[in-house]
C-alpha cells in the first residue's frame, strides 16, 4: 500500500503531467509515450523473471514416470511457457507501437490525449512505492513491501 508520501508524489506528478486545458485531464503525446515506454520496460523485466522462474523449476516428470497424480511442476511449466510466449509477442508489438507513437509525436499528431487521472495517479503511486522499496533494500532496512 502506498504511503502518504508516495501518494503526494503521485498527486504532484499527475498535476504536472496532465493539466487539463479544457477542464478534462489529458497528457501530451510525448508524456503518454513515456508512460507506455516505462511500462514496457517493466513488462520486459517481468518476462525475464518468468523465464528465470521457468529455468529454475525442476524438470517435469517424464511420460513413463507419470502416475495418475497431477504433475504440478509440469502444469506450472506449461502455464509459464504459454505466458512467456504471449508476453514476448505482446512486448514485440508494444515496442513497434512505441516507435510509431514517437514518430506521431514528432510529427505533431494528437497533441493531448484524455486519460483517467486516477489511472495515472495509481501508476505513479506504485512507482514511488517501488522506489521506496529499493531504497529500503539498498540501505539494509526491511520494509512492508
Amino acid at each position: 500500500m502506498p504511503s502518504d508520501g508516495d501518494k503526494k508524489t503521485a498527486d504532484r506528478f499527475v498535476e504536472a503531467a496532465g493539466p487539463g486545458e479544457t477542464g478534462r485531464y489529458s497528457v501530451s503525446l510525448e508524456e503518454l509515450g513515456w508512460l507506455l515506454s516505462s511500462s514496457l520496460h517493466l513488462s520486459t523485466f517481468h518476462l525475464r523473471l518468468l523465464t528465470a522462474l521457468q529455468r529454475g523449476l525442476p524438470g517435469a516428470r517424464g511420460e513413463q514416470e507419470r502416475s495418475s497424480e497431477a504433475d504440478p511442476v509440469g502444469d506450472l511449466k506449461g502455464a509459464l511457457t504459454n505466458l512467456i510466449i504471449m508476453q514476448t509477442r505482446l512486448n514485440e508489438r508494444e515496442a513497434d507501437f512505441a516507435r510509431l507513437l514517437e514518430q506521431a509525436a514528432h510529427e505533431g499528431l494528437a497533441p493531448r490525449i484524455e486519460v483517467d487521472p486516477e489511472d495515472v495517479r495509481g501508476w505513479a503511486a506504485n512507482i514511488t512505492q517501488a522506489w521506496r522499496h529499493l531504497e529500503q533494500r539498498a540501505s539494509g532496512r526491511s520494509g512492508d513491501n
